[in-house]
């Protein structure tokens, strides 16, 4: 129909706008989360852009649901405030019919939000645990990055360059803090060079100086070298464990037991059913009152939309810790929601003047009436 089209085409668009608002925005806070661990020692600098990808995968399903039910609102409220719905009910087109163009416009974007969950959010999951651990992973000198600070795995050693020549191995203007049982120690020299013996890594230093400062005594004591030594840590490359719940692939997660693994199944579950309900209840929730301000539709709806991600959250976290069911905590959720979104728009698509129990009573009647009919 004419209105379906219409309905839908200006739904594409403003949906479009929206996803690109909440995507500069979810970018920009994850960049400067990434960027945060990059410069404490904690992500590789060259792998920023790879974690922010991987990162905004994960956000992708929630993005994608809050931008349709934020579409969805805004179009169904700006008709309300153009009296449009007024022309197409006194047509005889009542708010049922505007949930087929709904489901339409929804039904696509839910698939696309159920793959990523399903599918590529745990890939994503698993390739962000497995830099991260290749990183930690790396030996000491591996760790260090010209003109920046850099802590070693254990902790217990910072090192600082002011330039590295990877070709030679060759470091220049040294400086390493050592933190033993009672002292501290401090080295600096002006050039250095990375050895392999035997297997093992050597950091040598030439032309410097190490101070020894002990705990709680004012003295320190000052020793230069010719050279001087350090043995780093050479541990091989360890994957990180694949087994948690949020990198399982899906298909092995459906065949876990368990209460976190049935809590993460929970979770990517509801994860397309959130915005086809979401949706749903933007249907009543648009209703627009002049009197109410322009800003109501849409403060209702954020609190709608974030009691129910919340509640999301709560269920799924019951679920992980084996208090509740997958299935219950499914219907239970779930289903509230939808009874709420048919009750609420069954309720607005009444005339003015008629209430719950108008509506309940009519309800009634007619099923009485079926069944006295031969």
């Amino acid at each position: 129909m004419l209105y379906h089209r219409a309905f839908t085409a200006e739904l594409r668009t403003l949906a479009l706008g929206v996803f690109a608002t909440l995507f500069i925005i979810t970018t920009t806070m994850a960049l400067i989360r990434v960027l945060g661990q990059a410069a404490s020692g904690r992500l590789d600098p060259q792998s920023v852009f790879l974690i922010l990808g991987f990162t905004l995968l994960n956000y992708l399903p929630m993005m994608l649901n809050l931008s349709v039910f934020v579409a969805v609102l805004m179009v169904l409220t700006r008709m309300y405030r153009d009296s449009e719905m007024v022309v197409w009910t006194a047509s005889g087109v009542s708010l049922w019919n505007w949930v087929r163009p709904v489901l339409r416009f929804v039904l696509p974007v839910a698939l696309l939000s159920l793959f990523v969950g399903m599918i590529v959010s745990p890939w994503a999951n698993q390739q962000i645990a497995v830099y991260r651990d290749a990183f930690q992973k790396r030996d000491d000198v591996s760790r260090m990055a010209a003109g920046q600070f850099r802590e070693s795995a254990n902790g217990q050693r910072v090192f600082y360059v002011q330039s590295i020549d990877e070709q030679s191995n060759q470091v220049r203007n040294v400086f390493i803090r050592l933190t033993e049982p009672g002292r501290t120690g401090l080295v600096v020299a002006s050039r250095g060079r990375i050895e392999i013996r035997e297997g093992v890594r050597f950091l040598i230093l030439d032309e410097g100086r190490r101070y020894d400062l002990s705990s709680g005594q004012a003295d320190a004591r000052l020793m230069e070298f010719g050279r001087y030594t350090i043995r780093l840590d050479d541990r091989p490359l360890q994957l990180a464990d694949l087994n948690t719940p949020k990198l399982t692939g899906t298909w092995a997660l459906l065949s876990k037991t368990e209460a976190p693994y049935r809590g993460e199944l929970f979770w990517r579950l509801s994860l397309p059913l959130v915005g086809v309900l979401l949706a749903l209840l933007a249907l009543p929730l648009s209703y627009f009152n002049p009197r109410s301000g322009r800003a109501t539709p849409f403060i209702i709806a954020l609190l709608v939309f974030a009691t129910y991600v919340n509640l999301t959250t709560l269920i799924q976290s019951r679920v992980a810790s084996g208090k509740t069911d997958l299935l219950p905590g499914m219907l239970v959720l779930h289903g509230t929601v939808l009874v709420a979104a048919l009750v609420f728009t069954a309720l607005r698509d009444q005339p003015k003047g008629r209430g719950l129990g108008a509506w309940l009573r009519e309800l009634l009647v007619a099923r009485r009436s079926a069944g006295a009919a031969p």
